[in-house]
């Protein structure tokens, strides 16, 4: 029997780090299901346990962007990533070598209804470089499978012919493909960038995941497409399902229509044989603290290293994790602590270390956290803000300068060099603020001898702020300087 869901224990820790080692604690070859406190966080999270685990079945189930009652259907990408989870759960239920799968959602998918797992037995397309292909059917197959045809493609669920080449957006991929036609054949498959039009890496082949849901009535629980196993809730995950309960039977009775959701009493009668938190708890769960944050200490270095040794005494094993740019850094800066860090592949790796060992190891962490057994240092917890998440310089919060909010891949104006993109936070190069690096997409000419940035080889630049300062669309250039890499740089006053 299950025990009540809403006063769990050692919730109060902010950060993945927390969350990460919850999960740790639970996997023993069953089921795991996490239920985060929004999509944003559960997006994070998986993200990061896939970095970790590299050989386990993670997966992000997202919920549906739709509201009880809305008409419209879900936004091509939101079905297309809940289609190719659920059927990579399906193809894990029948796969009798297969491990758990570790499932990351949240509160208000669980409280959606879901067609039966059978309805995502179906293959979805596959396209491979040499395959022949008719163009119409092709087209007319993309639109039963819920893409919409467009001149120009810029969203997921987007395709565009024109003559012997196809411009597709798969719902379920990161980015827009190109494919080229030959002779009723396919001649090359290539990613590229919506905005510039550019050309990047080529594929051997490419996977058309559904931008449409199977037209299945909708009568399983998400429970129904996971084997037994531990449900572990974030602070706020079972509060956030119960409200779209609320949500969804007030609309239904406002327009005498069917309750799209699933009631209290089938999802606890779907939870009986599952372990909880609470079942957990009483068999004596670790405890999970947060570590500091040493960026905010006066000596950084000094406040690290006695962290370290006092952990080292304690016996726990000690990861620290952040981006591969990050933890070049901070092997360089922190050598005297980091001596002998080895890098690791699977966080599991560290179970094997003797007590007080230092591992590091790439994944987009943005808040340590430690139990009885491990401890995990995020990069972040040192560099504070300055810390990339991820390899392609996501910084752990939005930039944001004196009110105005810079996102990650926002577009941006320079009066001297152009549209840019913006890459990140990364530390100024003489140690003085940060600076936010900007990726220009400049022609390149071939016949251009110059050597000097502002020609046409220049190809990214860096904008120096301080976080008190608003940055302009136009930024004026009467400040600007030379990097020791001749790249243009910006210091705002």
């Amino acid at each position: 029997m299950h025990k009540p869901l809403d006063a769990q224990k050692g919730l109060e820790i902010d950060g993945v780090g927390a969350k990460v080692l919850r999960v740790l604690g639970v996997i023993d070859g069953q089921t795991v299901l996490y239920l985060a406190d929004d999509e944003t966080e559960a997006e994070g999270l998986a993200l990061v346990l896939e970095r970790l685990l590299p050989d386990a079945p993670v997966i992000h189930l997202p919920a549906s962007d739709t509201l009880p009652g809305e008409d419209a259907p879900a936004s091509p990408s939101n079905i297309g990533r809940r289609v190719t989870a659920l059927r990579r759960l399906r193809a894990l239920s029948v796969d009798p070598r297969s491990s758990g799968p570790i499932v990351v959602s949240s509160g208000e998918a669980a409280a959606r209804r879901y067609a039966c797992p059978e309805a995502f037995d179906a293959e979805p397309p596959v396209v491979r470089v040499g395959d022949s292909i008719d163009v119409d059917a092709f087209l007319a197959e993309a639109v039963t499978n819920g893409y919409f045809a467009d001149d120009r493609i810029d969203e997921p669920g987007e395709i565009a012919v024109r003559g012997e080449v196809i411009d597709l957006y798969p719902a379920d991929a990161g980015g827009p493909v190109r494919i080229d036609i030959v002779d009723s054949h396919i001649g090359a498959i290539h990613h590229f960038d919506p905005v510039t039009q550019r050309r990047g890496q080529a594929c051997d082949a490419i996977e058309i995941g559904r931008a449409a849901e199977p037209e299945e009535a909708l009568e399983a629980t998400m429970l129904t497409h996971l084997s037994t196993g531990t449900v572990l809730l974030s602070r706020r995950a079972e509060k956030r399902r119960k409200r779209f309960v609320q949500l969804a039977e007030r609309t239904a009775q406002e327009m005498k229509t069917e309750v799209d959701a699933v009631s209290d009493e089938r999802w606890a009668a779907a939870l009986e044989d599952w372990r909880t938190e609470s079942d957990l708890d009483e068999a004596g769960g670790n405890a999970i603290a947060s570590v500091p944050r040493f960026a905010e200490k006066k000596s950084i270095a000094r406040a690290f290293t006695r962290f370290l040794a006092a952990e080292r005494e304690k016996g726990r094993a000690i990861a620290l994790i952040g981006s591969e740019r990050d933890l070049r850094f901070l092997r360089i800066r922190l050598q005297g602590a980091l001596s002998g860090a080895c890098e690791i592949g699977d966080i599991r790796e560290l179970e094997e270390r003797d007590a007080g060992d230092v591992v590091t190891i790439s994944a987009p962490l943005d808040r340590g956290a430690c139990d009885g057994q491990m401890t995990l240092i995020a990069a972040a917890d040192i560099l504070g803000t300055r810390a990339l998440i991820q390899d392609n310089s996501n910084p752990v919060q939005p930039v944001g300068l004196g009110g105005a909010e810079i996102r990650i891949g926002d577009l941006v104006v320079h009066e001297s060099h152009g549209f840019a993109k913006v890459l990140g936070l990364e530390p100024a190069p003489d140690g003085d603020g940060e600076v936010i690096a900007l990726e220009y997409a400049m022609r390149t000419d071939a016949s251009c001898q110059c050597a000097t940035p502002d020609c046409c080889g220049a190809t990214a630049a860096t904008v120096t702020a301080s976080r008190s300062t608003s940055l302009k669309a136009k930024a004026g250039t009467s400040a600007a300087r030379r990097s020791t890499k001749r790249l243009p740089r910006l210091r705002l006053p």
